[in-house]
């Protein structure tokens, strides 16, 4: 009778949806709770804090994207740390792109990973995929991302609840973290200079700014339990 989608397929899909199941497409919040990401982090040792920690020398760069399609994949990410890294040398510490490893044996990503300095300097490690409150606390101090027509994602709620550095390109998390534009590296690695410049002094209001942000994403907040009881209201009574 509807199809109920998310901003960030506006574009991509709401024509889609209308054509293939004849019905109306509503535009509805999307939504997240701390709540799963508390729970697992239960688990950490107790001297292992989840939350970025000020005052390192160098910064340790991670990037998360699945890597199973061309919406979400590290490309972008390790551009805007190559930028980076060729405009200041002394600021990367390493970079770790998980979700990366089955992609060690391509040709074509091969030939694209030795073509960057990051790579050649033994900067970069490829990991496989594990679970960013496992990999956050004692190995990254910043979460490089990239989407296309993919702006709504768990990854940035996660590193802004810790008050991590996030470089990103998505119009659809208010004014958070270091944003650049489109598939603009060049943008992303001065996105990404500007945070490590900026955000120990800034690390107050970044946090206070993020948490701002994700209170809009709660699934019990008002607007979100009105937007949602109107919308099954107006399918039963249409």
């Amino acid at each position: 009778d509807e199809v109920w989608t998310l901003p960030e397929y506006e574009t991509t899909c709401v024509p889609y949806y209308a054509s293939t199941f004849r019905a109306p497409v509503r535009m509805v919040p999307h939504l997240w709770s701390p709540e799963v990401l508390e729970r697992a982090l239960r688990q950490l040792p107790a001297d292992v804090k989840f939350g970025y920690q000020p005052g390192r020398r160098r910064w340790r760069m991670g990037m998360f994207e699945p890597n199973v399609c061309m919406v979400k994949t590290s490309h972008i990410p390790l551009l805007v740390c190559e930028s980076a890294h060729r405009a200041d040398p002394d600021m990367t510490e390493r970079v770790q792109a998980y979700n990366t490893f089955h992609l060690k044996d391509q040709t074509m990503f091969n030939g694209f990973a030795h073509s960057l300095d990051i790579v050649r300097h033994g900067l970069t490690f490829f990991e496989g995929r594990f679970p960013i409150w496992q990999v956050l606390p004692q190995h990254c101090d910043a979460v490089i991302s990239h989407h296309w027509e993919n702006g709504q994602n768990y990854i940035y709620y996660e590193a802004l609840y810790g008050g991590y550095p996030l470089i990103h390109n998505s119009h659809l998390i208010g004014d958070c973290g270091y944003r650049y534009h489109g598939f603009d590296c060049e943008e992303g690695g001065q996105a990404l200079r500007r945070a490590f410049a900026e955000h120990d002094q800034n690390l107050a209001q970044y946090r206070a700014q993020a948490q701002q942000f994700l209170a809009t994403l709660d699934p019990v907040a008002p607007v979100n339990v009105r937007t949602y009881t109107e919308a099954i209201e107006q399918l039963y009574t249409r």
